[in-house]
């Protein structure tokens, strides 16, 4: 009835296969209890209880990558602060913004959002 190692890919976190969901589910309404179902299954604690609460709320599987520095409202804040002030450069919109943020991000989200800032270091040159 339990699982084998052999017929799940281990991951943190990350989806987990809807047959492999199904079995604890129903592993767990007969049990209902987390540390049981974890055993039977040979599928860590942690992972069945996501995959119960998540189940219970009608939630989608977690989501791989890290968490965003920056809120959508933020980016938008600063994409409006880099269309005002085309030639400043990326620190001083660093600066400027409400959210204390390192620069590098604030070029990346910019990045991201399709809106380049190029800043000139010097005049064009004129040709003689």
């Amino acid at each position: 009835m339990g699982l084998t190692s052999e017929s799940f890919i281990k991951m943190r976190g990350i989806n987990t296969l809807p047959a492999i969901k199904s079995e604890i589910i129903k592993i767990y309404n007969k049990t209902k209890n987390f540390r049981e179902t974890a055993k039977l299954t040979a599928i860590p604690y942690s992972t069945v209880r996501r995959i119960i609460k998540k189940q219970s709320v009608h939630i989608l599987s977690k989501k791989t990558g890290g968490q965003r520095k920056l809120t959508k409202r933020a980016v938008r804040q600063m994409k409006m602060n880099a269309k005002k002030n085309l030639r400043q450069e990326v620190r001083f919109l660093a600066e400027v913004s409400s959210i204390k943020v390192h620069y590098t991000t604030v070029a990346r989200s910019l990045k991201d959002a399709n809106l380049r800032i190029l800043k000139r270091n010097h005049r064009p040159r004129l040709m003689s």
